[in-house]
């Protein structure tokens, strides 16, 4: 499968600002036994530490 993102079972993360400025990190993955794509996101208020 040709793809621009990884799909060998690693995970793809991105940072992503919303509108409101706020950041998430997404997590996309393909799991290679047949069961598709993976997709998470956490954002800060969510727990997830971050500084910008």
């Amino acid at each position: 499968m040709s793809s621009i993102l990884l799909n060998n079972s690693y995970v793809n993360v991105f940072y992503v600002e919303g509108k409101n400025g706020e950041v998430f990190a997404v997590s996309v993955r393909c799991f290679l036994d047949g069961r598709g794509w993976y997709v998470g996101v956490w954002g800060a208020r969510r727990g997830w530490p971050l500084e910008r």
